[in-house]
C-alpha cells in the first residue's frame, strides 16, 4: 500500500512540475515589452526541474524564444539607428554615412540570423510542449 501511495505522489509531483513548466512557457507568448519577455525568459531558465525531459523542453524552448527576442532587439536597434540617421540628414547632404549604413546592415543581418535560428528551433520546442501538455493532464 505504501508503494502505491508513493507512486501516486510521484505522479502528482511530475504532473505539477509539468504544469509549472507550461505556465512559464505560456508567459513567453509574445505579449509584453522586450524587457518583460526577457524577464520571463530568465525566469524560465532559472526554473529548477527534476524531470530530465522537462529540463530538455525548458532548454529547447528557452533557446528558441531567446533567438526570437534577439532578432526583435536587433531589428529595433537597426530601425532606431535608421530613424536617427534620417532625422539628422540635412537637405543637400548624404543622409547616411557608409559606416553608419554598414552598422545598420550588420544589425539587420544579426536579426535575420537570429530569426532563422528561432525558426529552426521552434518546431522541436512546439513538439516538446505538446508532449508536456499531455503529461500535465
Amino acid at each position: 500500500m505504501l508503494l502505491g501511495a508513493l507512486a501516486c505522489n510521484r505522479e502528482a509531483d511530475v504532473r505539477a512540475e509539468a504544469k509549472l513548466l507550461l505556465d512559464k512557457l505560456h508567459a513567453l507568448s509574445g505579449e509584453g515589452t522586450l524587457t518583460q519577455r526577457k524577464a520571463a525568459l530568465d525566469a524560465l531558465r532559472a526554473l529548477p526541474l527534476h524531470e530530465a525531459q522537462y529540463g530538455h523542453t525548458r532548454d529547447l524552448c528557452h533557446s528558441a524564444h531567446l533567438q526570437l527576442l534577439e532578432a526583435e532587439a536587433a531589428q529595433l536597434s537597426a530601425r532606431k539607428a535608421l530613424d536617427e540617421a534620417v532625422a539628422a540628414a540635412q537637405p543637400g547632404r548624404a543622409g547616411l554615412s557608409p559606416e553608419r549604413g554598414q552598422a545598420i546592415a550588420a544589425e539587420l543581418e544579426r536579426s535575420n540570423a537570429a530569426l532563422a535560428a528561432a525558426k529552426k528551433a521552434f518546431p522541436e520546442c512546439e513538439q516538446a510542449t505538446l508532449a508536456l501538455t499531455r503529461e500535465a493532464r
